[in-house]
């Protein structure tokens, strides 16, 4: 009985920790102060109903609008491809706008919405977390779609405004230009989906201390670009639906964000192909396989490959490297590319059975080698002094694909080969 008592409790524990995994307190905005009503074509600004959320600039300044389908109403059928949260009952909307006509007169109504939270822990110093976030954009003849579907983290609450009064307001309806967006859509691409939520993905690195998140646009107007499906003379102005925010620590993922170059893809000659993913601030280099670096500090490229080329990414997440490769296959290409560096390095033989040769095209007093597996981890290292070229792999290690990370100089950056051990063929 008592074992079995000690199961449970510890089943009920491992339950609580996952379930307290995101710092988000009511992620999917679905917990209310009371039952709302459907605010479809009401203005229920600064999240009145909603649990734990509030807005920055709250009256008088503009908020956000709080959407909920439960108790009472829910979404008409004819709406549903516009009000349809990610998940659950509840979602909000964060609108822009700069320069705004209102009832026909142009005013200097330059507003943004805002829409904040108090983390369930402060972050901790130098560590790495994971976020993201579900947006659509909310369609509406008169209004377009912009950048800056962001995420604002913060030591204190960024409220600027006295609720209830104009008296010595300076920043009404403005946004918070001093401050930079913490996590934003990848390259900040212009999300322009109205039927189709569309995940955002970032990692942060945390100064330490950060205990509030904000939801809006931290930028100016010069900076917010605006595109228009339908020509209006109402301005520059756009609103998006968010719901299911999560922040959590990245050791409390379920799987490990490892290096990702994505599916091997085939295009035709002179057409061009989107290799990685699309994760905010993740710190990848993009090689050519044993060949050239060709991008840095990004999790996803272009590229517009000739020939048949394989390419490498080299990942930098939480003090650990990881790798992967991709193929991108060209119809009408030539063959396999050629090492655009004359294989300055290159491993010989390939596959081999844990004995092969670093063959350099100028000499190297020092070489130094790491052997990493597919997982990232480095299973061996050695430097090779002038005029050695042979490694030989212990017996530990087993048959498959490797990654050889080679330094060829000093300050330079590293050439990484891919490698196949086989002791048996």
């Amino acid at each position: 009985m008592k074992r079995l008592l000690f199961f449970f409790v510890g089943f009920c524990l491992h339950w609580q920790v996952a379930a307290q995994a995101n710092l988000v307190p009511n992620p999917g905005f679905e917990d209310t102060l009371f039952c709302p009503v459907w605010t479809y074509g009401s203005n229920n600004a600064g999240g009145a109903a909603i649990k734990d959320w509030y807005s920055p600039n709250s009256e008088p300044g503009d908020g956000f609008h709080y959407h909920y389908f439960n108790c009472y109403y829910s979404i008409p059928p004819s709406l549903e491809y516009i009000y349809l949260p990610h998940s659950g009952n509840g979602e909000i909307s964060i609108a822009t706008a700069n320069d705004f006509f209102i009832a026909g007169n142009s005013t200097d109504s330059t507003f943004r919405e805002y829409a904040q939270c108090q983390l369930i822990d402060s972050m901790r110093h130098n560590e790495t977390y994971y976020v993201s976030y579900f947006v659509k954009n909310y369609f509406q003849m008169s209004i377009g779609v912009s950048n800056g579907t962001s995420l604002h983290f913060s030591d204190t609450a960024i409220i600027r405004i006295i609720p209830y009064s104009y008296a010595n307001i300076q920043n009404y309806m403005r946004g918070f230009y001093d401050l930079s967006a913490s996590v934003t859509s990848f390259q900040e691409e212009i999300i322009s989906d109205t039927n189709k939520w569309v995940k955002i993905e970032g990692v942060y690195l945390a100064h330490g201390g950060e205990q509030f998140i904000t939801l809006g646009n931290f930028k100016t107007n010069h900076n917010t670009r605006f595109e228009f499906p339908i020509p209006t003379s109402n301005g520059e102005s756009s609103r998006y639906f968010y719901d299911d925010i999560t922040v959590m620590h990245i050791d409390s993922l379920e799987k490990p964000l490892v290096a990702y170059a994505g599916p091997d893809t085939t295009i035709h000659i002179l057409d061009s192909v989107f290799i990685g993913r699309k994760i905010s601030n993740l710190n990848c280099n993009w090689y050519e396989l044993n060949g050239p670096l060709i991008a840095t500090n990004t999790s996803g490229v272009v590229v517009k490959p000739l020939v048949t080329t394989t390419y490498v990414v080299e990942q930098f997440l939480a003090n650990q490297i990881t790798y992967d490769t991709v193929t991108v296959f060209v119809i009408g290409g030539l063959g396999i590319t050629e090492n655009n560096q004359q294989n300055a390095v290159s491993i010989s033989p390939n596959p081999n059975k844990g004995t092969f040769q670093i063959n350099t095209q100028h000499a190297v007093d020092q070489l130094p080698v790491s052997i990493i597996d597919v997982n990232g981890v480095t299973i061996y290292t050695t430097i090779l002094n002038t005029g050695q070229t042979l490694i030989q792999l212990p017996d530990y290690v087993a048959d498959g694909v490797y990654f050889v990370r080679v330094n060829t100089a000093e300050n330079s950056l590293p050439v990484v080969l891919k490698m196949i051990m086989n002791r048996v063929y």
